[in-house]
């Protein structure tokens, strides 16, 4: 394909939708109207002889292609911003840089602590912004810019996301010490078989347990 004919334009223009998942709000996004951005979708469907987004309960769902090119066009799109940018290299100690982190809420428990005790020590200036919220939530921050980095499970890595990580957790089973059926030990049997509490900052019906068992063909 010959770019110099090409509106390179409307690859923000996808980028936004691909966040938004709506005409309107990523017209606000980039700051264009929405017969605008709807003529920008029109020609980008035109560009990539696909659909791209078709209309589902109230939102666009991405087609397979659109998926597909996100995962080129979301790292060039960052790669362009870098370049242009030229930043400083940071420097702790003297930043007063405001860092917008999104973590669910036991990452919050486990992990802030310990991050704001090592900031007083190495970058004393540096401000915090905590966004709270489930997984779905997180990432939708990250991919519209509104935070620096997500803290949380995230088991499927998206292609245009970097991630690391920071440390591992294991399930323990807690019971009450007298629990009538319930002894020393804990079979897979007597789990499955007594009562059980789900916490759900959601109020999901079900949880990660619940996952895991369903695909072993269990439930409790």
């Amino acid at each position: 394909m010959n770019l110099y004919g090409t509106d390179l334009n409307l690859l923000t223009v996808f980028d936004a939708l691909m966040a938004e998942r709506h005409v309107t709000r990523a017209g606000e996004r980039l700051g264009l109207s929405q017969p605008a951005t709807s003529n920008a979708l029109a020609r980008l469907r035109q560009l990539t002889r696909d659909e791209l987004f078709v209309r589902s309960g109230g939102r666009l769902q991405p087609t397979p292609t659109a998926i597909a090119l996100a995962q080129q066009i979301q790292p060039a799109l960052q790669q362009i911003a870098a370049a242009l940018q030229r930043e400083q290299p940071f420097e702790p100690a003297t930043s007063d840089r405001v860092f917008t982190i999104g973590m669910t809420d036991y990452v919050e428990f486990a992990l802030l602590p310990k991050l704001l005790e090592r900031l007083q020590q190495v970058a004393s200036e540096v401000k915090l912004q905590i966004r709270a919220g489930e997984r779905s939530q997180l990432l939708a921050l990250l991919d519209s810019g509104e935070a620096d980095l997500i803290c949380g499970l995230f088991p499927e890595q998206i292609a245009w996301h970097e991630g690391q990580r920071l440390f591992r957790e294991e399930f323990v089973c807690v019971c009450r010490q007298d629990h009538p059926s319930i002894g020393d030990t804990l079979s897979l049997e007597d789990y499955l078989s007594v009562s059980h509490l789900l916490v759900s900052i959601k109020g999901d019906r079900t949880g990660p347990i619940d996952t895991l068992l369903v695909g072993h063909l269990l439930c409790i």
